[in-house]
């Protein structure tokens, strides 16, 4: 059963090998639940892709992955971007909310 608000942290970042130039930079974002409210901290990497952290949300609030996306403002994030090529400033939170195309 999903804790209460805020309760939960996950680490969506993949995991990295082979890195040469030093450990990677990870970022702490926040993911709410548009259909409770409650949201998340999420750590994840510049090259952490959106869907990785739709996944790991969904998981947390046991909703199927496929059928939602991320919503930064009025932007929703495609899944095939990374979180760095989204462009997400430090205080933006992003919010789970059912795919408007169908998922």
């Amino acid at each position: 059963m999903p804790g209460p608000p805020d309760a939960g942290f996950f680490n969506a970042a993949p995991h990295t090998t082979g890195r040469t130039r030093g450990a990677p930079v990870t970022n702490r974002t926040k993911v709410k639940d548009a259909d409770t409210g409650h949201a998340i901290a999420v750590d994840v990497e510049d090259d952490t892709l959106i869907e990785e952290i739709i996944e790991s949300a969904a998981a947390y609030w046991e909703k199927d992955p496929g059928a939602y996306v991320l919503r930064v403002g009025d932007r929703i994030l495609r899944g095939s971007l990374t979180f760095g090529q989204a462009l997400i400033a430090v205080n933006d939170e992003m919010e789970l909310i059912p795919d408007p195309e169908g998922g």
